[in-house]
């Protein structure tokens, strides 16, 4: 599967991928049971091994069990079969990482993932680090406080090795996809309500990851990162706002 998706990636995808296989190379039988939309795409990742983005609204469709079976299926019809049974969703290929989107989303001035930022640290970074700057950062520019990162600080310190990036003038979407294309994060996750409010500058607020009755909203990023083979975190399996 891992040869498979090499291939994929050869492929000069720039735009929504189509249905028609990116190569000739098939995958034998794939099933997938998977109790929603973002564990159907977490199981994928980590069978196929190809970093994920994911900028999701959780809904009662996308909260709905995914049942898949396919034969001789290339990991893009895979994909293609999952994204398109969700309204409003695609997905593409950008430098390596498949990017699923709720489209108007992508477009959406509001949404936090557009905001770009003028500069990330230039020297040896781990995530942890990478994941406190960031939400200071960001969390400054779309709330009228500074956050205190208590939520991003839960990211375990030392277990990931350095690794740099060059990121300057770049959108957060784009850092992020950076990180797990250099680190050992391969997921991230920005996860959005159905209904969302705005926060005190007016951008789209997301849905919190951590529980807000012991980590303010302002102070949880909008995003989380996980490895391959990571059990999804409650709040993105459950109907919680």
């Amino acid at each position: 599967m891992k040869l498979l998706f090499s291939v994929l990636l050869l492929c000069d995808l720039v735009g929504p991928a189509r249905a028609q296989d990116p190569s000739r190379e098939k995958t034998q039988s794939y099933s997938l049971q998977a109790n929603n939309f973002i564990d159907a795409l977490l199981k994928t990742a980590t069978d196929f091994q190809f970093p994920l983005a994911v900028e999701w609204v959780k809904s009662a469709n996308t909260l709905t069990p995914v049942s898949l079976s396919m034969s001789e299926a290339t990991a893009s019809a895979i994909l293609d079969a999952l994204v398109s049974s969700h309204d409003g969703y695609s997905w593409r290929l950008e430098n390596g990482i498949v990017h699923v989107f709720q489209r108007t989303l992508m477009t959406d001035s509001r949404n936090p993932l557009n905001v770009r930022l003028g500069e990330f640290p230039k020297s040896p970074i781990t995530v942890a680090r990478a994941n406190l700057y960031l939400t200071y950062t960001v969390q400054e520019l779309v709330w009228e406080t500074r956050a205190q990162g208590v939520g991003a600080s839960l990211l375990g310190e030392g277990v990931e090795p350095q690794f740099q990036i060059d990121a300057h003038d770049s959108s957060l979407r784009e850092i992020l996809n950076k990180i797990i294309a250099a680190s050992k994060m391969k997921v991230w996750i920005a996860t959005f309500p159905s209904n969302p409010s705005l926060t005190l500058k007016g951008f789209l607020q997301e849905t919190p990851m951590y529980d807000p009755k012991y980590f303010h909203v302002e102070d949880q990023p909008f995003w989380i990162f996980l490895r391959w083979g990571d059990i999804p975190w409650k709040r993105l399996d459950t109907t919680e706002p």
